[in-house]
């Protein structure tokens, strides 16, 4: 698809929300093309974490989306982050040890890729279900998906 940059600035909401929480606007741009924006992104690691707990909105391909990440829990099947548009959702999820990248219409969902190794397979998806996959890479989504119990150290 080309090469990839992810820009980030400031908001420019001035409610309270946006500046308490420091929110920044994200753009994906691959191939010399703008292909996600993000409105109420967060920094990268913590800040970002809380806010995926309440969502976060933007276009891709010029079609909203709000993006959602469940609360870590030990069990594997709890643990996902959902991409919820008009009329798709893509989900990322933990099965066991496997990252499955899925999408459902209606009650229908059948699985994209799955991570091998440590990479994602592109192979076969449409240009949206590919950004965001580059998208949950760059902004390090899959701590949702890890175990809370790979947190403990030893005492």
């Amino acid at each position: 698809m080309g090469e990839t940059e992810l820009y980030r600035r400031r908001s420019t909401a001035q409610d309270f929300d946006a500046r308490a929480n420091s929110l920044e606007m994200w753009e994906l741009v691959i191939g010399g093309e703008t292909k996600m924006s993000v409105r109420d992104a967060a920094a990268p690691g913590i800040s970002l974490q809380k806010r995926m707990r309440t969502g976060i909105h933007g276009e891709i391909l010029e079609d909203e989306f709000r993006a959602r990440g469940a609360l870590r829990n030990l069990m594997s099947r709890r643990r996902r982050v959902d991409f919820t548009s008009p009329d798709k959702v893509v989900s990322f999820r933990a099965q066991g040890f496997r990252r499955i990248m899925s999408t459902s219409s209606g009650r229908v969902s059948v699985d994209l890729t799955q991570q091998c190794r440590g990479r994602w397979s592109c192979a076969g998806m449409d240009e949206s279900d590919a950004v965001l996959l580059v998208f949950f890479v760059l902004a390090e989504l899959d701590f949702f998906l890890t175990s809370p119990l790979g947190d403990l150290s030893p005492i």
